[in-house]
This record gives C-alpha cells, structure tokens and sequence, in this order.
C-alpha cells in the first residue's frame, strides 16, 4: 500500500498530469511614441491619448491619474523607469492595457515636506534607493499606473503641440495561453 501526504500528491499529480499551460508572447509590431496629449470628446468628456508614429492610442482606464501627473510636473522633473520598449498587451485587434512607472527627479533629501506630501497625494511612494560617489545612498520617489485603452488610426503628426525630445520604442504584443497535451510523454513515464 502506497500513502502520500499532500504535498507529495500534488508533486505527483504535477509530475503526470497530462497537460501543460505555457504562456507564449507574439510581437504584433513595432511603434514610436511621439507625444502624450488630451483628448476631447464631444467637448465635455476628456481622456489622455499616447500618438505615436503609426498609430494614436486613447487611454480609457487609469489614464486621468497619470495625466494629471504630467499636467503638474515639468517633463525634466519625471524619469521615466519602465522597460523600453514600452510593450502594450493586446487583448484583441484594438485593446490593450499596460502600465508606466515614474520616478521624481529629485532625492527625497532634497525635497521639502509640501513636496513630499503632494507627491504622495498623486500615489508617488518611497522606492528606489541609488548609492551615489562615496557610498552615499540617495532615495526616489516612485509611482506605477495601470491602464487601458483603444487602438485608433494615426494623428497628424503637424497636429501635435507637445512633442518628446526622443520617439520612445512600443511594442504591441499578444499573449496567448497554450494547453499542450503531453500524453505522450505521460505514456513513456508510466511504462
């Protein structure tokens, strides 16, 4: 007679089971974000639009904190700490979602309290610590946000005010999850 606790159960329940689920990401192109704006609808409802080259992507969800966060701050004051290229999830032809990550320019060493306080108010948290010349440490304030958002054709880039001083890299990707079988592999294990 054979007894197995439960962890070992499941190790070998997890060593036969019959199917895997891999997780596999599909570049579907390529793109340069030229600027970031507002956009108006029907002169009431307002949203943040991310132009870049080929495409103009509407932010629908978790866009208002983070143009507020532009609004507010000069660009030389906002380091922008996501990965480059920037990758966009698509989840059909036309959304996507995403997040940005920010970090204040400045060390917390060298902010007021007012300053510290309204950062916080806009989510910014204590995160990032650098060691500086001579060992010395040196904290960031940081803030992530998570959106949503639609693909639409191209702006006229001759409509653009506000543009970057460098195009920064996006990458529109899918990811799609995958049930393989291995009954075969089962087979030769059992056998």
């Amino acid at each position: 007679m054979l007894a197995l606790n439960g962890c070992a159960t499941v190790s070998v329940i997890d060593k036969f089971s019959p199917t895997s689920t891999q997780y596999q990401k599909k570049v579907l192109g390529q793109d340069a974000m030229l600027a970031i704006g507002q956009s108006v609808h029907d002169g009431k409802n307002q949203g943040m639009v991310l132009i870049g080259q080929k495409y103009t992507y509407l932010i629908t969800e978790g866009g208002e904190p983070f143009y507020n966060l532009l609004k507010e701050f000069p660009a030389n004051k906002l380091v922008l700490v996501s990965d480059t290229p920037i990758s966009l999830e698509f989840s059909n032809a036309t959304q996507f979602q995403d997040h940005i990550t920010f970090n204040y320019a400045d060390p917390v060493e060298k902010l007021t309290p007012q300053q510290i306080t309204r950062l916080k108010q806009l989510e910014f948290e204590l995160q990032r610590s650098i060691t500086v010349g001579n060992g010395h440490t040196e904290t960031y304030l940081q803030v992530t946000y998570f959106y949503q958002g639609q693909l639409y054709k191209p702006t006229e880039t001759n409509q653009i005010r506000h543009r970057f001083s460098k195009p920064y890299p996006i990458s529109l990707i899918q990811e799609k999850q995958a049930l393989i079988l291995m009954l075969a592999t089962l087979v030769k294990r059992l056998f």
